[in-house]
């Protein structure tokens, strides 16, 4: 299944990242969720389209059950206005926030 998303015109992810296990660290964990040729999310601008299967790497559930879970969002170069809207780097305050839709 693929799922489209539209930002705003002026807002333009980077990155797509999840949170849950895989099937490769069945432990919860942040990992980057980018199209392969199959799954993942493709970036194109202010548009994320999101490619699912079902059980595999990107579904919540690791276990064909007709229903994708997803726990994931977009990520964005953390912008420091102190800094010159410099990017800014890990530590220190970088800008780093999780925001959960519903």
């Amino acid at each position: 299944v693929s799922i489209t998303i539209t930002l705003p015109d002026n807002v333009v992810p980077k990155t797509y990242y999840k949170y849950g296990k895989t099937p490769t660290n069945q432990t919860d964990h942040w990992y980057a969720f980018l199209y392969n040729g199959e799954i993942g999310a493709e970036i194109s601008g202010n548009v994320i389209t999101l490619h699912f299967k079902d059980g595999d790497t990107g579904d919540d559930i690791l276990a064909p059950d007709a229903m994708i879970v997803d726990l994931g969002g977009p990520g964005f170069d953390a912008v420091n206005s102190d800094n010159g809207d410099q990017v800014s780097g890990s530590g220190g305050g970088g800008g780093c926030f999780i925001n959960l839709l519903r």
